[in-house]
């Protein structure tokens, strides 16, 4: 975790927190150990190449993969 993520914990001002988040799709890793914070009023994005698991993350948060 990266020392601003930590402030941002530590300020109570965090409106979404995910830690250690992973899925499989039998042998196949969609993601795995993913954390991250995002803080009151901030707009974030997730970046990455085709099949980095961007959408299996918001899939997860959203609640759509149990």
């Amino acid at each position: 975790m990266t020392e601003a993520m930590t402030d941002v914990r530590a300020s109570s001002q965090i409106d979404l927190s995910v830690e250690g988040v992973a899925k499989r799709f039998g042998g196949v890793v969609a993601s795995a150990g993913i954390s991250m914070n995002v803080p009151k009023g901030k707009i974030v994005s997730v970046i990455g190449p085709n099949g980095a698991g961007k959408t299996s993350l918001i899939n997860m948060i959203s609640g759509f993969y149990k």
